[in-house]
C-alpha cells in the first residue's frame, strides 16, 4: 500500500509499520505522560517487553502495533509518521 507520509510517498505493509512504530513507542508514551508501567498495562504487554521495545532491541508484534494505533489514534507522533488516521491504515493493511 502506497501512502503519503512526512517522508513522502512510502510503501506500507505490516513489517514497515511495525518497524516504524516500534521506534516511536517511547515518544508516544512521553507524549501522553505515561510511565513505563502504565504504557505496558495499556498495551497489554509486560514492562520488560516495553523496555526492550523502547531500546529497539526487538520489534513490536503486529497486535501490539494495532493496539498502539487504536488506543493512541490521536497521537500527533503516530499521525505524523503514518500521514493520517492510524486506525484506517492498519485496517486496510490487515485486510490486504
Amino acid at each position: 500500500m502506497l501512502i503519503e507520509t512526512n517522508l513522502g510517498m512510502v510503501t506500507m505493509d505490516k513489517y514497515s509499520i511495525t518497524t516504524m512504530l516500534t521506534r516511536k513507542i517511547k515518544l508516544v508514551r512521553i507524549e501522553y505522560g505515561y510511565t513505563q508501567e502504565r504504557m505496558a498495562e495499556v498495551l497489554g504487554i509486560s514492562k520488560k517487553t516495553l523496555v526492550q521495545l523502547e531500546k529497539e532491541r526487538c520489534v513490536a508484534s503486529w497486535p501490539a502495533v494495532v493496539s498502539l494505533c487504536v488506543l493512541f489514534r490521536d497521537s500527533d507522533i503516530i499521525r505524523h509518521c503514518l500521514g493520517g488516521d492510524p486506525v484506517e491504515l492498519v485496517e486496510t493493511i490487515a485486510h490486504q
